[in-house]
């Protein structure tokens, strides 16, 4: 059982922000009005969705979340540029306000009649907050 009282970050929620923000900085063309959100939306060729599969309590403030990402492009190319300029993003996150520590995989290719879609997992450490 994990500590009592403590208040977790939605992750979920805080992991589109920084993405939606992080890509909107870039200056690649592949990731130009790059839509990221929890559920994928049709009729958008370029998007990121990203969702919260759980992890454990550590047994003080922090916890781990596991993260499932997948990106979607308009060309096979740019579906893997796009899949590892986010790696490089959620590897660069650890702000320590709430994510301690971050690890995100190699994004790898899955069938997709939507598109080009390629798939990452991240696992983050997280501070929660004491009430």
């Amino acid at each position: 059982m994990g500590p009592v009282g403590i208040i977790w970050p939605d992750m979920e929620a805080a992991a589109v922000g920084y993405l939606s923000g992080a890509l909107a900085d870039r200056d690649e063309l592949y990731a130009r009005g790059v839509w990221v959100t929890a559920q994928k939306e049709s009729g958008r060729a370029r998007q990121v969705t990203i969702r919260d599969d759980g992890g454990r309590l550590l047994g003080d403030v922090r916890a781990t979340v596991r993260l499932g990402v997948n990106v979607w492009a308009d060309n096979e190319s740019d579906a893997t540029a796009l899949a590892a300029l986010v790696t490089a993003l959620l590897n660069a996150w650890p702000d320590g306000k709430p994510v301690l520590r971050a690890r995100a995989t190699r994004a790898y290719p899955v069938a997709d009649a939507a598109g080009p879609l390629r798939h990452l997992t991240c696992e983050l450490v997280v501070r929660g907050t004491a009430l």
